[in-house]
């Protein structure tokens, strides 16, 4: 189980953090975000969101926001189980 506390850019984070897939290799799911390769998730965390502001809504939502920095994109991830609460 993964509890984020923060605000949105906190819970997205940990969204992010609680997929996986087989490999357990965090650049296969930055290519599958990018549109690089498939990303086939087969491992999942529950997560727990405590929101500390008000705004962006992440803490109810499946959707996360991802910066890649290098390429200067923003991508999104969202699936079923990236939405807080989920079993």
């Amino acid at each position: 189980m993964i509890v984020a506390v923060g605000g949105g850019s906190a819970i997205d984070t940990a969204k992010v953090l609680m997929v996986g897939n087989d490999a357990n290799r965090f650049a296969d799911l930055v290519a599958g975000l990018a549109g690089e390769r498939a990303f086939a998730p087969t491992r999942f965390k529950s997560l727990v969101a405590v929101p500390t502001t008000a705004g962006t809504g992440s803490e109810v939502t499946p959707w996360a926001t991802v910066w890649d920095r290098e390429r200067k994109v923003k991508h999104s991830l969202h699936l079923p189980q990236t939405a807080p609460g989920w079993p």
